[in-house]
């Protein structure tokens, strides 16, 4: 299997804003799963998205834990859903992945808008309630039904999402 690990909006603005309480849990697991895919030899795309007026910087935390990842793309997108960048659409399918395991912020926003597009060459994505951020705003419970509908795993441990990037 081509497996990806893609991290999602993982920017410093996300402190200023009601996420801490996620913010912290999601950041302990996501740099395990860097340190596994590093330690792997797991591709990482890392994409953040473009917002005018704020601190855009990928987190302190993250951006550490990516330097030592030898396999690495990264994206910055003014769209919620990345695949309206053409870049990442392009990155995905020339390196011909075939699962794109993801996890971020906005939830609802970013990660259902991407991860609901269809033409994907057939590329399955998969996530883990417990690596996504929700922004506090929208309802929680609404946008998991639409992940469960869009994704092809939604994992409930971020665990069982490793071992799937593993395999």
């Amino acid at each position: 299997m081509n497996n990806v690990f893609v991290l999602m909006n993982m920017q410093e603005y996300l402190r200023a804003n009601a996420f801490q309480g996620q913010l912290d849990a999601v950041l302990e697991r996501q740099r395990e799963i860097i340190e596994y895919c590093r330690t792997a030899t797991i591709p990482i795309i890392n994409v953040t998205t473009d917002f005018e007026g704020l601190d855009n910087r990928v987190l302190g935390e993250i951006d550490k834990k990516l330097v030592d990842v030898k396999d690495i793309a990264r994206f910055t997108k003014k769209d919620w859903n990345a695949f309206n960048f053409g870049k990442f659409a392009r990155e995905i399918r020339t390196r011909k992945y075939d699962n794109l395991f993801i996890s971020g912020a906005y939830a609802g926003r970013d990660v259902l808008s991407t991860v609901s597009t269809r033409d994907i060459g057939g590329v399955k994505m998969i996530s883990s309630k417990d690596l996504l951020i929700n922004n506090g705003v929208d309802n929680f419970e609404v946008i998991e039904d639409g992940l469960r509908t869009a994704l092809h795993g939604y994992h409930s441990n971020y665990r069982e999402f490793m071992a799937g990037l593993a395999s």
